[in-house]
C-alpha cells in the first residue's frame, strides 16, 4: 500500500529518491519554488528555459544528482498555463510522472507546488494523491516473473507551504488515497477473467470488503430468486453453468429514519451475448461487462472508509451471459420482479434486463431519496460520446440530481453528458405481445436502454449511467494503465460527499 503524506517542510532539506517541482508555462516562479530556485543556483528557471513545450502540461524534464538538496534527483514538471490549471490537469501531470518512475529505483517521491489558490491546498492534495495511487495501479494476478518493472513508488509526500492550512491537505491526501484505494480494488474485479468471477465469487469480494467495515451484506441465491419472482436476471442467466446471484449491501452513516440512496450496478461477470452471439474480436473484454457493479462497490467501500454520514444501499444483479441450449431466445418474454412483461428482441441486450430487477426490487423494498444505475450497457453510447464520456440519463423531474452528477463529473474528472429521454423516444420499447422490449437495435440504442429502466423506477428520483465507454481503457492514458479503470467509483463519491436533499 502507497503511503502518502502532506507536510510543511523545506524542499532542500527533504530526503527523497525525486523531487517533483511544478512550474507554470511563462510565468515566474513563486514562494518555495523561486526559493528552492536560488538555492539550487537558477537550475529550475534553467531547464523551464530550455523545455521546448514551456512547461506545456505533463511534460517534464529530470536533473540528476542536484546540488544543494538532499534529492537524488530533481523533475521540473511542468503544468501548463497558470490560467488554465485545475485538479484534473495536476491528476494528468503528476499521474503521468508516477507513470514514468515505474520500475526506476524510486521509492520515496515529494511533490512541491505553488499555484493552487484557485482550489485551494486541500483539493491539491487530494488530486496529486489520487493521480499517485491511481498511475501506480498495475493487475498483476497472473503474473509469474517481470513483476519488477511494475514497481512503483512506495512513499509520496506532498509539500505544503507554510502558512497553508495543513489540516486540510492533510484530509485531501487521506481522501485521494481512500477513494482511489477503493478504485483501484474495482480494477481488480472488473480486469478479473470471467472463469474466476462468477456472480458466487463477486458476491464472495463483497462479503470480504463489507468484513473489516460498517456494511452488512446479504445474498440471494437461485431458489430464492425463482421464489421471489426475477424473472429478468434468472432469465439472462438460463445459459450460463454457475448460478446467479443478487447482492445487496447497506451502509448506514447517516441517521436510522434518514432515507438511503440506492446504487445499483450491472453485474454481468462476462457477456458472450447469450444467442445474439458477439463477434470474436474483442470479446476477451467482456469480463468488464460487470464494471456498473465494480463500481456500486468501489462506492460503498470509499464512503465507509470515509465515514460518509448518509445511509446507502448498493444492489447487483449478477450473472454470465452465455449461449447454451437452454438460453433466452430471441422473442422469449420474461416476467420481471415488479411483474412487468419484457419482451427479450436481442440477447445481447441484456443488461437492461437484469437492471430491471434490480431497479424494481429498489422501489418495492427502499423508500429511496434517488436511485442511481451504473451498467456498461451498450456500443452505441461509446459510438456517440467515445471512450472518455458517460451517458448520464433521466426524466425532466430529476434534472436536480443530474446537475449534481455533472458537478461531481468536472470536480473529479469522470466527465459524463446529459442525453435525452424525451417522450418522443418512447416507441423505441414498445412491445406488441409484452409490456415492453429490452431493444430497438436499429435505432439510438443507449437511448432505449435507459426508456426502458425508467420503466421500472416509478417516481423515484432516477439517474442511468452509461459507462460503456470510460470503464475500460484500451491503451494507457493519463493516470490509467490499459484495462479496467474503476470508472465511477470516485464520481460517486464525490456526489455522495457533497450529497444535497
Amino acid at each position: 500500500m502507497m503511503q502518502i503524506q502532506a507536510i510543511q517542510s523545506p524542499a532542500n532539506t527533504l530526503a527523497t529518491d525525486a523531487l517533483v517541482v511544478g512550474i507554470f508555462a511563462e510565468a515566474p516562479l513563486e514562494g518555495a519554488i523561486a526559493a528552492l530556485d536560488e538555492i539550487l543556483g537558477g537550475a529550475i528557471a534553467a531547464l523551464g528555459r530550455d523545455l521546448s513545450f514551456k512547461a506545456g502540461a505533463s511534460e517534464s524534464e529530470t536533473l540528476f544528482r542536484p546540488t544543494g538538496i538532499k534529492a537524488k534527483r530533481l523533475i521540473v514538471l511542468g503544468l501548463g498555463k497558470k490560467a488554465d490549471f485545475t485538479a484534473e490537469i495536476l491528476r494528468k501531470a503528476f499521474g503521468q510522472t508516477i507513470q514514468g518512475l515505474m520500475g526506476q529505483p524510486v521509492a520515496t517521491v515529494s511533490l512541491l507546488l505553488e499555484g493552487v489558490s484557485k482550489f485551494g491546498w486541500e483539493k491539491a492534495c487530494e488530486a496529486a494523491a489520487e493521480a499517485a495511487v491511481l498511475a501506480s495501479y498495475r493487475y498483476k494476478r497472473y503474473l509469474t516473473k517481470g513483476q519488477e518493472e511494475f514497481q512503483a513508488p512506495e512513499s509520496i509526500t506532498l509539500l505544503v507551504p507554510k502558512g497553508a492550512d495543513l489540516k486540510s491537505a492533510k484530509a485531501g491526501a487521506e481522501h485521494g488515497r481512500l477513494v482511489s484505494e477503493a478504485a483501484n480494488w474495482t480494477r481488480d474485479l472488473v480486469n478479473t477473467p470471467g472463469s474466476d468471477l462468477t456472480a458466487n465469487d463477486l458476491a464472495a469480494e463483497a462479503q470480504n470488503m463489507a468484513k473489516t467495515r460498517p456494511i452488512t451484506v446479504k445474498v440471494l441465491g437461485k431458489k430464492e430468486l425463482e421464489k421471489m419472482g426475477f424473472g429478468g436476471l434468472l432469465g439472462v442467466n438460463r445459459g450460463s453453468i454457475d448460478p446467479p446471484a443478487f447482492i445487496i449491501l447497506e451502509y448506514q452513516g447517516g441517521k436510522k429514519k434518514d432515507k438511503p440512496v440506492v446504487l445499483v450496478g450491472k453485474g454481468v461477470t462476462f457477456d458472450s451475448g447469450g444467442l445474439c452471439i458477439k463477434p470474436s474480436k474483442g470479446m476477451d473484454e467482456m469480463k468488464s461487462d460487470m464494471g456498473g457493479a465494480g463500481a456500486v462497490l468501489g462506492a460503498l467501500r470509499a464512503a465507509a472508509d470515509l465515514e460518509l454520514p448518509l445511509n446507502l444501499v448498493g444492489l447487483i444483479p449478477a450473472t454470465d451471459n452465455m449461449p447454451s441450449a437452454n438460453a433466452l431466445k430471441p422473442g422469449d418474454v420474461v416476467t420481471t420482479y415488479s411483474g412487468l412483461t419484457l419482451e427479450v428482441v436481442d440477447t445481447d441486450a441484456e443488461g437492461r434486463v437484469v437492471l430491471a430487477d434490480a431497479l424494481g426490487y429498489a422501489v418495492k423494498n427502499y423508500q429511496a431519496q434517488a436511485i442511481i444505475d451504473l451498467a456498461t450497457l451498450t456500443g452505441s453510447i461509446i459510438i456517440t460520446l467515445g471512450m472518455h464520456v458517460t451517458g448520464m440519463f433521466g426524466k425532466e423531474k430529476d434534472q436536480t440530481l443530474m446537475d449534481q452528477i455533472y458537478q461531481a463529473s468536472q470536480e473529479t474528472g469522470e466527465k459524463v453528458w446529459q442525453m435525452p429521454t424525451w417522450d418522443v423516444y418512447a416507441d423505441l420499447v414498445k412491445s406488441d405481445i409484452a409490456d415492453v422490449k429490452n431493444s430497438d437495435p436499429r435505432r439510438g440504442d443507449a437511448i432505449a436502454g435507459a426508456m426502458l429502466l425508467s420503466k421500472f423506477v416509478d417516481d423515484t428520483p432516477w439517474v442511468h449511467l452509461d459507462i460503456a465507454g470510460p470503464s475500460w481503457a484500451e491503451a494507457p492514458k493519463a493516470y490509467y494503465d490499459a484495462g479496467a479503470t474503476g470508472h465511477g467509483v470516485r464520481l460517486l463519491t464525490q456526489l455522495l460527499r457533497t450529497w444535497e436533499v
